[in-house]
């Protein structure tokens, strides 16, 4: 969906950049390495555009300088992949993730290596031109939210982007990249793009002209991992994603107090499930009070619980990387944020349109996949 608020020739230069990403995410076409490189080359030169309207013909407001210097180092970490040989000082450093259940074998996660850049560079070319034309004064209007509200909102986005610059400069080359389970670099620029997308669709009161057969189609193939990984923690987490998604797609009145309330209950839900009490307040330290929140019961007894910040590092805990666990805190806080936005079910006209529904699924069901990829990667450890 392109941003409306664009001159022309904006419009002309963005459009290719979704259309790009979109066809090459659909693609089930064998990619060689001679495609690989076409697509990096392209998905560059319109990075290279997006970086030149934003100087001179948009004034964004978000920090977009953080996310076009994180581009350009994933640019250059693929540059470096597709040009040089791989050299790994020990491939027993290497995560089983790149290889599977197969030997290590350099050549095949070169190969790798490559698509997941890939990826990566396409999905943050695609995101940084949605993210330049987002007004958060639309943002308040079209959701009935006070401006203070979607003020806490972009500082949330603006400390998540700043977040990803900092993910992707902590990797420097392949040992760097390897080192990491191979989700974690296209799984975080996923969570950017959808956080691009939602944004963009809140904006817009109106509803796109996008067929409801199709947005049936894309929830339902996106489906199956986020479900079979939530299954594998409980069965009820399954049926409550799938409560959402029947709610979205059936032509009940008040389907929008259903999904918003299906969604928050799923992901506070899982959060404590990954991260129960008892064992993020074992794993806390005494004198980080920012991770606890006291309770005053009837009795006026106090009881520590964990905020939500102390269950999302718990979950990051095998991970011995600051830069990633720090991604996935702020990535959060703007997901949980965008869901308090647009949960006002105080008010009993939430009515939100078809297309930022279905922006919403998309954007928790890459959330659930991505926080579920961290818990099953720490358990498999």
């Amino acid at each position: 969906m392109l941003p409306k608020n664009l001159s022309k020739e904006s419009q002309l230069i963005i459009s290719p950049i979704i259309e790009q990403y979109e066809r090459w995410q659909q693609s089930t076409i064998p990619v060689d390495c001679e495609q690989i490189k076409r697509g990096i080359t392209a998905a560059q030169e319109r990075h290279k555009e997006m970086s030149r309207i934003i100087d001179t013909v948009i004034q964004p407001q978000l920090q977009m300088r953080g996310m076009l210097a994180a581009n350009d180092h994933c640019f250059e970490l693929a540059k470096q992949a597709m040009d040089s040989k791989p050299i790994f000082d020990d491939l027993s450093k290497v995560h089983a993730t790149w290889y599977g259940n197969l030997a290590p074998d350099i050549l095949d996660i070169k190969s790798t290596v490559n698509l997941v850049l890939c990826e990566t560079v396409g999905q943050i070319t695609a995101a940084e031109s949605l993210l330049a034309c987002i007004d958060f004064s639309a943002i308040s209007r079209a959701l009935s939210i006070p401006e203070a509200a979607t003020d806490a909102l972009k500082l949330s986005v603006n400390n998540a982007i700043s977040s990803y610059e900092s993910l992707a400069a902590s990797i420097n080359d392949y040992s760097d990249l390897t080192c990491l389970p191979a989700f974690v670099l296209p799984g975080a620029a996923h969570e950017v793009l959808t956080t691009a997308r939602l944004l963009d669709a809140l904006q817009s009161p109106e509803e796109q002209d996008v067929e409801k057969e199709e947005k049936t189609i894309a929830i339902e193939e996106e489906a199956p991992d986020c479900l079979a990984l939530l299954q594998k923690v409980d069965s009820h987490l399954g049926r409550a994603y799938l409560g959402a998604n029947e709610a979205i797609n059936s032509n009940n009145p008040d389907k929008t107090r259903h999904v918003m309330i299906s969604i928050r209950e799923l992901c506070v839900y899982l959060l404590e499930k990954l991260a129960p009490d008892d064992h993020v307040l074992e794993w806390v330290p005494e004198n980080q009070t920012d991770l606890l929140r006291t309770i005053k019961k009837k009795n006026r007894e106090e009881t520590k619980k964990p905020t939500y910040r102390a269950r999302v590092y718990y979950v990051c805990r095998d991970f011995n990387h600051g830069p990633f666990s720090d991604f996935v805190d702020k990535n959060t806080k703007v997901f949980l944020d965008l869901i308090e936005d647009c949960n006002r079910i105080h008010n009993i006209n939430i009515a939100r349109t078809d297309e930022q529904l279905h922006m919403l699924m998309k954007k928790t069901d890459s959330w659930l996949t991505f926080i579920l990829n961290i818990w099953q990667t720490g358990v498999d450890i």
